[in-house]
C-alpha cells in the first residue's frame, strides 16, 4: 500500500530512519516487558510517531515482531556465509565464524535477551518463529568445518562433535558474560583467547617420523 507525500508527511514517515528505530524500540520492549506485555502505543510513543506508522511498516505488532527475527536471521546467515568464503584454514575460519556471531551478540544485547527468554522462558503468546535453527545451523557449519580439519589434517583425528561443543561452548559462555556481567569487559579478544585454548588441544602434531 502506498502513501502520498502530505499522508506520509502527516503520519510522520518523511523522519529518516523511523522503521529503524520502530525496531529497536521494540526489541528493547519485548526484551524488558515480554512481547504479550508490550502494547503497540508504548512502540509508538517510544518513537514518537503514531500507530498507523507502524502499521504502515509492519501491518501489526506481530509483523514489527517476525521483523525482527528475520532481520536477525539474515544478518546470521551472511555472517556464515562470510567465515564460510573466507580464505585460509580451518582454524582461520572457525574463529572467523565465532568472532562474527559474538560481534552480532554485542551489537544487538538486547535482541540477544529477548531471544534468551523466549527460548528458554515461559511462553509469551509470540508468533511462531524457529529460534532453534540459530543453534542447528551454527552448530552444524562449526562441526562441518572441524570435519574438515580433521580429514586434511589439520586438527587431531577424533569425534568432530567433541570439538564442536567445546568450540561452542566458549561462545556460549562469551555470551552469558556479555548478558550478565556487561561489567567483566569480556570481549572478543578474549574469546579469542579461549579458542585459541582449545585450539592447542584440538591441532594435529607436526610428523616428527
Amino acid at each position: 500500500m502506498g502513501v502520498s507525500g502530505e499522508d506520509a508527511t502527516r503520519l510522520g514517515l518523511s523522519e529518516a530512519g523511523v522503521r529503524e528505530r520502530l525496531l529497536k524500540a521494540a526489541v528493547e520492549l519485548f526484551a524488558r516487558k515480554g512481547y504479550a506485555a508490550t502494547g503497540v502505543q508504548e512502540i509508538v510513543a517510544a518513537c514518537g510517531v503514531t500507530k498507523p506508522v507502524l502499521y504502515y511498516y509492519f501491518g501489526s505488532k506481530e509483523g514489527l515482531f517476525l521483523e525482527i527475527m528475520n532481520d536477525a536471521l539474515r544478518l546470521f546467515e551472511a555472517t556464515i556465509a562470510g567465515a564460510l568464503s573466507s580464505e585460509g584454514s580451518v582454524r582461520h575460519r572457525i574463529c572467523r565464524l565465532l568472532d562474527g556471531v559474538f560481534g552480532l551478540i554485542l551489537d544487538n544485547l538486547e535482541l540477544a535477551r529477548l531471544a534468551h527468554s523466549l527460548y528458554f522462558g515461559p511462553s509469551q503468546d509470540a508468533p511462531v518463529f524457529d529460534l532453534e535453527v540459530f543453534h542447528q545451523r551454527l552448530h552444524e557449519t562449526v562441526r562441518a568445518l572441524v570435519a574438515e580439519g580433521q580429514a586434511s589434517g589439520e586438527l587431531k583425528a577424533g569425534e568432530p562433535e567433541t570439538v564442536a561443543v567445546a568450540l561452542l561452548g566458549a561462545l556460549d559462555i562469551a555470551e552469558g558474560i556479555a548478558l550478565c556481567h556487561p561489567d567483566w569487559g569480556f570481549g572478543r579478544e578474549q574469546l579469542h583467547k579461549v579458542l585459541s585454548v582449545i585450539f592447542e588441544g584440538a591441532q594435529a602434531l607436526p610428523n616428527r617420523g
